[in-house]
């Protein structure tokens, strides 16, 4: 069966899953995972216990398809519940899957739980129709909170940090918040720990610290100077200056883009290929965004990237010390880097 969101939180407050297995699926990575973890941790308190969990990947059920259901009939040796964590689940060992589910009592009678974590399945996924279609097993559905369910996390994070939140300071939240739950926990702490003793989160402390959605206006600035494009460069600069940006917050945000790409340029070398890499960063770069990094990823080895890095940490240095007009600044940092792309390119 699968559940409808009116009914998610009540079987999230269960004691113990209501069903001996669970699919959590959905594009919001962050709150599969979190939700994964809470029910595995309503079985098992402490989830690195070898002998009460069992961990399995995808790639484990296709080398030995038996594995899952030996781990849901196996008895415990130190006795008490278990539970068996498979992540990833793909529609690849749907099957196995269906063949392991037999070994399951009814959850008031089991004492094995699957608990499955996927990605964005579609209807038509063979995975979450075994489970949409039983009586006794759940899928349980992850999307990106909005509006009220959203409030009521930020609230939560906030009031496990001692704060509360300024009446004008809730409404920019929502609206600069959302996406993976994760990324918005992790943008949440770091408002956090900004405001610190200060006991009440402000509207200026959310404009300070988040900088929301705004930032996707200046991708065409990214995407020019990462991959060398010296015209659209200098067009897509000047808008953003005439628009009212700033040039430190510019410089920021290139810097963020080269730090991803110097991340990328070290996952790549381990993984040795640059689109599983990409697959591997948290929170996931979404299309069309995963071509154009790969597109930048090849013009940015490590060394490359260092290289800029070094160029941004002055550049806002002077933008703090040396009185020269910020824009000047920020324009020669824009050209030097957006040169160092264009090189490489040839």
């Amino acid at each position: 069966m699968r559940l409808k969101t009116n009914e998610i939180q009540s079987f999230m407050r269960a004691g113990k899953p209501p069903a001996a297995a669970v699919l959590v699926y959905g594009p919001d990575e962050g709150l599969v995972r979190e939700r994964g973890q809470a029910l595995a941790k309503k079985v098992v308190a402490d989830l690195n216990d070898a002998f009460l969990v069992t961990d399995v990947s995808d790639s484990d059920v296709k080398s030995d398809p038996s594995v899952l259901a030996n781990a849901l009939g196996s008895l415990s040796l130190m006795g008490g519940d278990r539970v068996v964590r498979l992540r990833p689940g793909t529609d690849a060992v749907s099957k196995h899957v269906e063949a392991a589910l037999a070994e399951l009592q009814p959850a008031e009678q089991t004492d094995a739980w699957l608990i499955i974590e996927a990605g964005d399945l579609t209807p038509r996924s063979g995975l979450r129709k075994l489970f949409e279609a039983s009586k006794v097993h759940v899928a349980l559905p992850c999307y990106a909170e909005e509006g009220a369910a959203l409030e009521d996390l930020i609230r939560g994070v906030v009031k496990a940090e001692g704060l509360s939140i300024a009446s004008d300071a809730m409404p920019l939240l929502t609206e600069r918040l959302g996406g993976d739950r994760g990324l918005v926990r992790r943008e949440l702490e770091k408002l956090c720990l900004y405001v610190g003793d200060a006991e009440e989160v402000t509207a200026d402390d959310v404009r300070t610290i988040i900088a929301g959605n705004d930032e996707a206006r200046f991708d065409g600035l990214i995407d020019a100077v990462a991959s060398g494009d010296m015209a659209r460069a200098d067009r897509e600069l000047q808008k953003a200056l005439i628009s009212g940006t700033q040039a430190p917050q510019i410089i920021r945000m290139l810097t963020n883009q080269m730090k991803l790409l110097h991340l990328l340029a070290g996952l790549t070398e381990k993984n040795g290929n640059t689109q599983d890499a990409i697959r591997t960063l948290r929170p996931p770069v979404r299309w069309p965004r995963d071509k154009a990094l790969a597109r930048q990823a090849a013009l940015w080895p490590r060394p490359s990237a260092e290289r800029a890095l070094v160029l941004l940490e002055a550049a806002d240095a002077d933008c703090k010390t040396t009185g020269q007009p910020h824009g000047a600044i920020c324009g020669r940092v824009v050209l030097s880097l957006t040169r160092q792309a264009a090189v490489a390119r040839r």
